[in-house]
């Protein structure tokens, strides 16, 4: 990278660092850790459904647009595949500030005829010490390590997450994966600034969403680690209006309404 492009880039760096510091104080106050919804007679029936345990899964999940479901990948197929991770970058990364380094290179370097950088490495915007690894599946006869990848996505689709699959996205064989990823932040990396992972889709519904992202835990998460954030509610069309005006709106409130819902929606 030239000396004025470093700049800009560290400039923007100090920016997201600060407004990761700004977020997690408006936020301070209303964060717990999420739990399993409680199963009674009443949101089983609320689901529409059958009196099974996935009906209020998934109603709790058009409701808050988020759920957690335990014991959906064994701890022995958990651990196999972190150190599969973890493996990978430390064999083929480097530091995330290198990875996004070269990704800033190659961006620059539009006829460069090879790529500097794994391919196997998304983007990140804060890389101290983060890595976006997209996992290889590899084939079904596949004698390696990537058969760990493929067999944990298998164990995780044959839990408790399939009939809600099945029930908000229909036919499973019509569903397409859009992508199969690692996040991992090692300690000293920065807190990411609060974002949704896709727009808002108008011609998505509670009952039938465009897309459904699903998290998996490798090894035991406390608060101190700095875990993954959802705030519920805010899968709606009026939640995301709000999170995009961020500029302060009435002059007796020092908050854009976006940090108003950050300080006020529980997380």
């Amino acid at each position: 990278l030239d000396e004025p492009n470093k700049l800009l880039r560290e400039k923007q760096q100090e920016k997201l660092i600060d407004r990761g510091r700004i977020e997690q104080k408006l936020m301070s106050t209303t964060s717990s850790i999420l739990q399993s919804p409680i199963i009674t007679e009443s949101n089983i029936k609320t689901a529409g459904g059958d009196n099974t345990r996935h009906t209020a899964y998934v109603n709790a999940l058009r409701q808050e647009g988020v759920v957690r479901l335990d014991n959906v990948l064994s701890m022995e197929s958990a651990r196999q595949l972190r150190e599969h991770v973890l493996g990978q970058i430390d064999d083929d990364a480097g530091t995330g500030d290198e990875i996004q380094n070269k990704k800033a290179a190659e961006k620059q370097d539009v006829t460069s005829s090879s790529s500097v950088l794994p391919p196997q490495f998304a983007k990140v915007l804060l890389h101290h010490q983060r890595w976006d690894l997209l996992l290889n599946i590899g084939s079904s006869t596949a004698n390696d390590d990537d058969s760990i990848v493929r067999k944990a996505l298998k164990e995780v689709l044959q839990s408790s997450v399939r009939p809600i699959l099945e029930e908000l996205l229909g036919d499973p064989n019509m569903a397409a994966l859009h992508e199969l990823a690692s996040l991992v932040s090692k300690h000293g990396s920065h807190r990411q600034n609060v974002h949704p992972d896709h727009a808002h889709d108008p011609n998505s519904t509670n009952n039938r969403p465009l897309c459904l992202t699903c998290f998996v835990a490798l090894q035991g998460i406390t608060p101190d680690m700095g875990p993954t954030v959802w705030i519920p509610t805010t899968h709606r069309k009026e939640a995301h209006a709000q999170f995009q005006r961020r500029r302060v709106e009435d002059p007796f409130d020092p908050l854009s309404p976006k940090d108003q819902l950050l300080s006020t929606a529980p997380s």
